[in-house]
């Protein structure tokens, strides 16, 4: 039997997930080869859940398995990051990453993810800790990149992966 905290926790974010909760407001910015663009609320609010889908996907961080990321400063690799066409969304209420049962949970108000399909790497930063991820799931990265408010801003090989991924 669970422990009714861990219940509440699957029911939240299954609920979430659903649509059962409202999604929290966040603000999208595309940082691309053109310039940055601020996605309008419109386009912004359904990609809530799925970006979050995307970082409870990945299976490993920096912060349980730091052998997987060793000799990556994740504040470096943030900003290297952010030097490159990428997608950062913040939250206006900072969420705790699923998965995480026995130990603190990262916490993240802000998510970062590259304008590629592949990754490698996504990060989370909350609290003033910046956490990198990988190992996560292609189809909830496609929901989020190859959906019609962002994929006019990728690449156009990643712009053609969609189809693949998508289906």
């Amino acid at each position: 039997m669970r422990a009714p905290w861990v219940r509440a926790a699957l029911v939240s974010s299954m609920a979430a997930a659903a649509g059962g909760a409202p999604a929290p407001r966040l603000t999208i910015t595309l940082s691309t080869a053109h310039g940055q663009v601020e996605l309008p609320s419109a386009d912004a609010g359904p990609l809530g859940p799925k970006i979050r889908w995307l970082v409870d996907s990945c299976s490993l961080n920096s912060i349980d398995r730091p052998s997987v990321f060793e000799g990556r400063d994740p504040v470096a690799s943030w900003d290297e990051a952010r030097a490159l066409p990428h997608l950062l969304a913040r939250f206006d209420k900072p969420f705790a990453l699923n998965g995480r049962q026995t130990r603190e949970p990262i916490v993240a108000a802000e998510v970062l993810m590259p304008l590629r399909l592949n990754g490698p790497y996504w990060f989370t930063r909350g609290r003033g800790v910046v956490v990198q991820h990988t190992k996560c799931r292609p189809r909830p990265g496609a929901a989020v990149l190859c959906s019609p408010a962002v994929r006019p801003h990728l690449d156009p090989q990643d712009a053609r992966e969609c189809d693949v991924l998508t289906r």
